[in-house]
């Protein structure tokens, strides 16, 4: 392909996730148009081919680029009860400790326990 193309010469819309052109090396033009000709979907412009609009894909729905959410590593009653030893003042290593689960996972649950005490 990179044969044909020149160095930038195959152009990607981000947006729809398709290639709509493509700009070929000097002398390949008519080739390469001959033998998209039959497909009806390139049509040439300028010094190069495109697809025609009629054939271009939808607007593809892009999020953000996050990872997606991750399960809870205890469970809602496991939770409950990890609070309450924190409150009475074990650290939230060792309480990580005792419900096999990583400290930042006991401060995330503790940072929302008094988020929603504050909101009461």
């Amino acid at each position: 392909m990179w044969l044909l193309l020149k160095v930038e010469g195959l152009i990607y819309d981000l947006e729809r996730q398709a290639i709509i052109g493509l700009l070929p090396r000097d002398g390949l033009l008519m080739v390469l148009a001959m033998g998209l000709e039959a497909t009806k979907m390139w049509e040439q412009r300028d010094s190069g081919l495109w697809l025609r609009e009629e054939y271009w894909p939808p607007l593809v729905q892009v999020s953000p680029c996050l990872p997606p959410p991750q399960q809870p590593s205890m469970t809602p009653a496991q939770q409950e009860r990890a609070i309450m030893p924190i409150r009475q003042g074990m650290s939230l290593r060792e309480v990580a400790k005792l419900f096999d689960t990583s400290h930042q996972s006991v401060y995330r649950l503790m940072k929302k326990a008094t988020a929603v005490e504050r909101a009461e």
